[in-house]
């Protein structure tokens, strides 16, 4: 008994969330799992990642496909399962990107969005073998369907990896799995000559994916705050690259949209009201995503425009217990201008009506009324930026009221506050904000 406990911790299967989507629901003995929003977003896929992989030897793992779940009335969704490998750094959609390797139901092989017909589809109680022989100079991938050996699926050369240990990776959609690593007395299905269990590897030859922080005041959360074509996902992405031993997730529309769509052979292209549907899918995702992210241990960036106050203060809230930080986007009003109309010409237009409306009702964070720690400003100083966002919102009024025909022509205000409150309907009282209290952060 001793010994299968010490075995068991050492290589827990999605041991640490850090290492699964935050729409994916684990097992108890966390070997396996389901979607969490399956009754609300049967179209959502999910799933994991491994804690420790390999970059030798001759290693495989067995994924059992264990019931589909039922779908709600109205609903035409059919369950997809996807098995393989993939490294730390690669996309939560397994075989979306590089140096992700994937086995999909419907009897596909992808990787890098690349979809070719290979083996046979499966289904609810069959079980696939994932092999992966990385002796030599090169690496080769191949699955099995219930004990039968479906042939060579991936090849590529071992320096193509780097320093990227590969991990064993499931996403599901409608359905519910189990892993076996070894952790069972038997397997389900006789492996190939020469391959051993992932479970059945020294120590010494596993390699463990980063560590999450241990307790919330070590956890920390970036909330952007810019407008739309302001440079936020610039900026993330530039210091989630700066910053790799933090491991940030980033919570952002653009990384749920590929997690809404069913891709493959019988991909089509997308239209505007498709497209429109898949970003109303994904805000309605990563609002769901955020509440959950609260609850586990991992560094977050929310990349959304943030502009209203009521926005600002749910997912500060939510984050109470963070070292929560606001980063203020802002640029120049010609600049972001020409930013917009880049924009406009690779097909992402912004209506005109919401523009105004984000530009009149922006509410810079204060430390001193918001669970806030500290407020950083990437392009420019704060008073130099607050003047820029003073002039932006002051030359939109003016528009504004130009553009309606209505009352004299505003004189120029210098206080943001006071702008807003020339906005607002006369019967509009300024609520208190209740900031929930912050536990001492530890000597």
């Amino acid at each position: 008994m001793i010994i299968i406990l010490s075995v068991t911790f050492f290589f827990f299967f999605f041991c640490l969330v850090a290492t699964c989507d935050l729409q994916f629901e684990m097992d108890r003995e966390r070997y396996g799992g389901r979607p969490l929003f399956h009754s609300t977003f049967p179209c959502l896929w999910s799933g994991s990642r491994a804690t420790h992989g390999v970059m030798k030897g001759n290693v495989y793992f067995e994924v059992k496909r264990t019931d589909n779940l039922p779908l709600s009335e109205g609903y035409s969704e059919f369950p997809l399962l996807r098995v393989g490998w993939s490294v730390a750094r690669s996309g939560p959609q397994l075989g979306e990107d590089d140096l992700s390797f994937a086995y999909d139901s419907r009897g596909l092989k992808a990787t890098s969005s690349h979809f070719e017909a290979y083996g046979k589809s499966f289904g609810e109680h069959d079980v696939i073998g994932c092999y992966a022989n990385l002796d030599g100079d090169s690496v080769e991938l191949s699955f099995s369907k219930n004990g039968e050996d479906l042939g060579q699926a991936f090849h590529f050369k071992k320096s193509s990896l780097g320093n990227h240990a590969l991990l064993p990776h499931i996403l599901c959609k409608g359905c519910a799995f189990q892993v076996n690593f070894g952790q069972k007395l038997k397997p389900w299905h006789k492996s190939r000559e020469g391959f051993c269990f992932l479970h059945d590897l020294k120590s010494e030859d596993l390699i463990r994916t980063p560590v999450p922080p241990r307790c919330e005041y070590d956890c920390e959360m970036l909330m952007m705050v810019g407008y739309p074509a302001s440079g936020k996902t610039t900026w993330v992405l530039k210091h989630i690259q700066e910053n790799p031993d933090k491991n940030y997730i980033h919570l952002s529309v653009d990384r749920f949209i590929p997690q809404v769509k069913t891709v493959g052979l019988d991909k089509t292209e997308d239209n505007n009201k498709v497209k429109d549907l898949h970003v109303k899918l994904a805000t309605q995702c990563l609002n769901r995503a955020l509440e959950i992210a609260s609850y586990r241990k991992a560094n977050y960036i929310i990349d959304q425009c943030s502009v209203y106050k009521t926005s600002q203060f749910w997912k500060l809230q939510c984050f109470c217990q963070f070292k929560s930080k606001a980063v203020l986007l802002v640029t120049t009003e010609e600049e972001w201008k020409r930013r917009l109309e880049v924009r406009r010409k690779e097909g992402e237009v912004y209506p005109e009506a919401v523009l105004y409306h984000m530009i009149v009702h922006f509410w810079t964070p204060k430390i001193a009324k918001m669970p806030l720690d500290d407020i950083i400003f990437p392009e420019f100083n704060k008073k130099l930026a607050s003047s820029l966002l003073y002039t932006l919102m002051d030359n939109t009024s003016r528009l504004l009221v130009k553009k309606s025909g209505k009352g004299p022509k505003i004189r120029f205000i210098r206080s943001r506050e006071n702008i807003l409150e020339s906005l607002r309907p006369r019967s509009y009282v300024r609520p208190t904000p209740l900031i929930p209290p912050r536990r001492p952060h530890p000597e």
